[in-house]
């Protein structure tokens, strides 16, 4: 029996029911990888509504994953009902990222095909012949009519393939909604609000805000750098009364302190000053105008008398000129503090969207900033913290740097 997704007809309600209807149809068991996040975590607890423990759950480190948060998520599903086992992979994740280099799409690809692997591992061992795969529509969307980027969860025909080969079908719930549609969802069975309103949190996890070459000792250094950051940016983002009603994204990434200076940048635009701009060597991913993934570098620059507010409209500016498209510049960001010798610079990032297709770079207080960044280059390795004033729309940003 091949399962068919169904579809949004107004309500949670009549959607969960259809669902269960669906997968009660179903001969067999089946396994679901629950990472925490809405879509997986949706995708799962209507799994075990209708096939109870003939669905086993089961939520892993791969080496990317925040600090304590797999016990966090592990206790949170277990507490909410959708009973969860919890596996380590890190010692398979980590030399294979490791060895994919710095290319981000390389290192998606690596994080990809491990994750299937081990789908397919758990599967035979459980003896079940389904997988639970927790992907929206926007998601497969964006990897399989758009190719934006390889999602490390999204099913391509080759991966779907690949399953059958082994006797195992895949089983996506929740593939026709989109992100709002899964968190309606989410509410209506009830699944605490830490779960259903969870910020989105990429599939590769802290493998993929360590821009470029990854290391042991950079994942380290990532995953202090997120429990530092992370939560305090969303606090402030939170704070902001104009943004209340938006869906928020807010965290810190890493990235090698290898720049080079630009003496002939405008030293100013739009009446604004540019003090010290540096160009990152990293590649980092931007937008081009019709919104497909461009990569090139970050434009890094002082102005320390200027509020964060008027740099985010400055940084508009500042891609549309005929310097940044000859420079390769496709995201730009302000220090936070002074410039020093540590091996990694701190982008920080909180953006406020209604629907993660466009979003606002939040024009947070320059003084909170600098606290969040002192605690920051109190890590010897960091050596410069910086705020990413770009918003994400064609000709600009992505929200996340690889």
């Amino acid at each position: 029996m091949t399962f068919h997704a169904a579809y949004w007809k107004g309500s949670p309600e009549k959607f969960v029911e259809d669902t269960v209807y669906e997968l009660q149809k179903l001969k067999g068991t089946g396994i679901a990888t629950t990472s925490g996040g809405v879509d997986s975590t949706t995708c799962t607890a209507i799994g075990k509504k209708a096939l109870g423990d003939g669905l086993l759950s089961i939520h892993f480190e791969h080496g990317g994953m925040r600090k304590g948060e797999c016990n966090h998520i592990v206790e949170l599903l277990n507490q909410s009902g959708v009973t969860t086992e919890f596996r380590d992979y890190t010692s398979i994740f980590m030399p294979r990222v490791i060895a994919a280099g710095p290319d981000n799409e390389a290192k998606r690809k690596a994080i990809s095909k491990t994750y299937f692997d081990v789908a397919i591992d758990e599967a035979k061992k459980f003896g079940g012949n389904f997988f639970f795969q927790g992907t929206n529509k926007a998601d497969k969307n964006e990897v399989i009519v758009k190719f934006v980027k390889t999602q490390n969860n999204v099913v391509t025909p080759e991966v779907r393939e690949r399953f059958e080969r082994e006797g195992i079908e895949i089983v996506e719930p929740v593939e026709e909604l989109v992100k709002n549609q899964v968190r309606e969802v989410a509410r209506y069975m009830g699944l605490p609000l830490e779960l259903s309103e969870r910020q989105p949190f990429p599939g590769p996890g802290l493998y993929v805000r360590k821009v470029g070459q990854v290391t042991e000792e950079s994942m380290e250094i990532m995953r202090e750098v997120d429990y530092i950051a992370s939560k305090k940016l969303q606090r402030l983002g939170d704070q902001l009364k104009e943004f209340a009603d938006k869906n928020k994204q807010c965290f810190a990434a890493l990235m090698d302190n290898k720049t080079t200076e630009l003496d002939y940048f405008p030293k100013e635009v739009d009446g604004v000053p540019i003090d010290s701009p540096r160009l990152t060597t990293s590649s980092v991913t931007g937008l081009n105008q019709e919104g497909e993934r461009a990569y090139g570098r970050m434009l890094l620059f002082d102005s320390y008398n200027t509020g964060i507010d008027r740099l985010t409209e400055v940084s508009d500016k500042i891609l549309e000129t005929d310097k940044a498209r000859q420079l390769g510049i496709v995201r730009c960001a302000t220090f936070i503090d002074k410039y020093s010798k540590g091996d990694f610079i701190v982008p920080l990032r909180a953006i406020a969207t209604t629907d993660f297709n466009r979003s606002t770079a939040l024009p947070l207080r320059r003084g909170d900033l600098e606290e969040v960044a002192d605690e920051l280059t109190a890590m010897p390795q960091i050596g410069g913290v910086v705020y990413d004033i770009t918003h994400k729309a064609p000709g600009k940003a992505t929200i996340e740097y690889e």
